[in-house]
């Protein structure tokens, strides 16, 4: 039980990281893409911030409160000279499997690898959200990144019903104010719905009381002074394992 609870916080571990790291070089992406005024640019590095985003809420609404949930029979494993309950989560461990190893496999990588392993349409992690207008965004953005309409008609001008007139140019910055005025709201609050989960996970691995995680935490000074408000504190409350007061 201490070696499999040891390999599910070290994915649990690397999920919350590398969720810290994807969403700040996506950023990253967008911001080079603006200041080097390329709407097409601009487009795809926002359609890959909020496939990225949607992919890290996916497997953390679903881990982080596992793992407050779980936190004294995991630090009892190791601190207890008794017999440990049999205790394992295959969900769990498959979600965590799948949010590092995922990927689009071949017909003879499907006969190799398990299920865990086979990405799963972009659409699944977007529904997850349940958030209309972040899927709004990501059909706009798709719309301008794959051949259609919305890719050309950047180029096209009209001055009468009957006259079409094409430009080598486009007014990329305009566009870019454009659609990021549109859906600044929405993505910024898909940004959050990454990042806080990724946070509070580091959070709540801070607070577990096992030696072996000595190296893996994050001195407190850097999280301490990050607001992830109610999110961190129904964490917290499920952590204490008291029952939800009665409404």
């Amino acid at each position: 039980m201490q070696e499999y609870w040891t390999e599910m916080i070290y994915r649990y571990h690397l999920t919350c990281l590398t969720t810290l790291l994807r969403t700040k070089k996506w950023l990253n992406s967008v911001f080079i893409a603006y200041k080097g005024k390329d709407y097409y640019l601009f487009c795809v590095a926002l359609r890959g911030l909020i496939e990225s985003c949607a992919d890290s809420f996916y497997t953390l609404g679903k881990a982080n409160p596992f793992f407050a949930k779980h936190k004294k029979y995991i630090e009892d494993l190791f601190l207890s000279s008794h017999m440990a309950e049999i205790r394992i989560s295959s969900e769990l461990e498959n979600e965590l499997i799948h949010f590092i190893f995922a990927r689009k496999l071949s017909r003879a990588e499907q006969r190799k690898y398990p299920e865990a392993h086979q990405a799963e349409q972009v659409r699944h992690y977007l529904n997850a959200l349940n958030n209309d207008k972040v899927v709004k965004a990501y059909s706009h953005l798709c719309q301008i990144s794959h051949p259609s309409f919305e890719s050309i008609n950047i180029f096209l001008s009209s001055d009468s019903p009957n006259n079409i007139n094409l430009s080598s140019n486009c007014d990329d910055m305009k566009l870019m104010i454009n659609l990021w005025e549109e859906y600044e709201e929405t993505i910024g609050t898909l940004i959050n719905q990454a990042i806080t989960p990724a946070i509070c996970g580091l959070k709540l691995l801070n607070l577990y009381q096992i030696e072996c995680l000595t190296s893996y935490k994050l001195e407190d000074k850097f999280l301490n002074n990050l607001n992830c408000g109610k999110y961190w504190e129904n964490l917290l409350f499920i952590s204490s394992n008291k029952k939800a007061p009665k409404t």
